[in-house]
């Protein structure tokens, strides 16, 4: 059904407005419902936003685990979008955790093919800024 990804826009909208701890809520109940209605889909974007969140709030092995899964039903799929979002997740991780060689190498992943930094220019934005904080540190 729908809900996961109702669920998802509702815990992205509470992420980016009003709060974390509700969005985890939310990603999580989203990655809940997916897993058990086989939703791959909306399986991999909701880990890859919740390893998001969990970058930001210095949940390490959460983030690590969560990211990894989301990378594993990513690839081969076309889900592009999770990917990168996965992705930018681990790059972030390592640049909160004093680690910006390591981000780096994740957020040069992001080119994968240039079709990822096409779709999602955003994100090939914001990972160059993170790229140059890497780099100065």
């Amino acid at each position: 059904g729908a809900l996961p990804a109702l669920l998802f826009l509702l815990a992205r909208d509470e992420a980016t407005t009003r709060s974390w701890a509700r969005a985890a809520a939310n990603y999580s109940e989203a990655v809940k419902l997916a897993r058990d209605t086989s939703q791959t889909n909306e399986l991999a974007v909701s880990l890859a936003a919740l390893a998001w969140l969990e970058s930001r709030t210095g949940q390490e092995a959460e983030c690590r685990a969560h990211a990894a899964e989301a990378l594993s039903l990513c690839r081969g799929r076309d889900l592009h979008w999770a990917e990168t979002w996965a992705l930018f997740a681990l790059g972030e991780l390592e640049l909160a955790m004093g680690a910006p060689d390591a981000s780096a190498t994740h957020l040069r992943e992001l080119d994968v093919g240039g079709e990822a930094l096409e779709v999602f220019w955003i994100a090939a934005r914001m990972s160059a800024v993170l790229m140059v904080s890497s780099a100065m540190r």
